[in-house]
């Protein structure tokens, strides 16, 4: 792969469905074999797959701007969850494109000769961004829904998994506002071992679950 821009195409929710044979010919039809297997626009994933991709990675804050593989970053981009890198908290909402768009003015407005008339709408469009990023983060912020990561346990090629220890706060399934859950993302010839059911199908592609640890404590 020669390219860091990646686009997350879909996500196949998990079902006790049995899914369908895709037919021969659906590889001459894109939108048939989707259809077929499932597949979903990455913001349609479940709340459980959401939580993986939003908190089961190894991203990063460098320099204010969050960094790491960017399939992590595709896939939270994706489901429309942001990354905190300093408290690391994910949350559903994002404002990544905010962002860019307003270090890109900020760096066209470096480069402008100053109380020229093309600095003084540079300089309006910079304010208006940045009221338009922080109107984006304190929604986001009042998002009830939030996961910490406590540990992360990072990608081993020997296990072919990664997993996070984290505190989910307002899960819309569970009826405690706050527990302690491990995040588990894999191979899924790896990831099927260990879960429960007994028929676990799927393309090669991440396979992904979501685990409460009982009567465990917010922090380990």
């Amino acid at each position: 792969m020669t390219t860091d821009q990646l686009i997350a195409v879909g996500v196949i929710n998990a079902s006790k469905t049995k899914k369908k044979r895709i037919s021969s010919n659906s590889n001459h039809n894109s939108s048939k074999w989707k259809r077929e297997l499932g597949l979903l626009t990455t913001n349609e994933a479940d709340i459980n797959a959401q939580l993986v991709l939003s908190s089961c990675h190894s991203l990063v804050s460098v320099d204010g701007k969050l960094v790491g593989d960017p399939i992590e970053l595709s896939a939270l981009m994706g489901v429309e969850w942001n990354f905190d890198a300093k408290t690391n908290t994910s949350r559903p909402g994002t404002w990544m494109k905010e962002e860019a768009a307003l270090r890109k003015a900020e760096v066209e407005l470096e480069a402008m000769k100053k109380n020229s008339a093309q600095y003084v709408e540079a300089q309006k469009r910079v304010s208006s961004l940045q009221s338009n990023l922080n109107s984006v983060k304190e929604k986001a912020m009042r998002q009830k829904r939030s996961v910490r990561i406590l540990q992360r346990h990072h990608f081993a090629s020997k296990l072919q998994r990664m997993s996070t220890v984290c505190e989910v706060r307002n899960h819309p399934s569970r009826s405690s506002v706050s527990e302690t859950c491990c995040l588990v993302k894999g191979s899924p010839e790896v990831v099927r071992t260990i879960l429960n059911e007994k028929d676990v199908r799927g393309v090669r592609a991440r396979t992904l679950k979501y685990y409460e640890i009982p009567n465990s404590r917010s922090a380990l």
